[in-house]
């Protein structure tokens, strides 16, 4: 592995072994943009278009507009909700 070549869109140099097979989703994902494959990518205007619908959301919870309900991880949700 040290020592290959692979075609990039800018230029790495690998210094060391790669790490063993088991690299977590973001480690996959770095090494799949290193090697020009944006399979796991999102593209610009996909981001765009997220975050034209998520602004207006974070907005309206950042100024209290509409409560944003907290509750414990792997909960049935918030006291109250649907899955109370």
């Amino acid at each position: 592995m040290v020592g290959d070549t692979f075609d990039t869109l800018f230029p790495v140099t690998l210094s060391a072994p790669p790490p063993p097979p088991g690299l977590p989703a973001y480690g996959r994902l770095l090494r799949d943009v290193f090697c020009g494959d944006p399979t796991l990518c999102v593209r610009g205007d996909e981001a765009e278009q997220a975050w034209r619908v998520v602004a207006p959301v974070l907005s309206t919870w950042s100024r209290g507009l509409v409560p944003l309900a907290e509750y414990p991880s792997g909960s049935s949700g918030p006291a109250g909700g649907a899955g109370s």
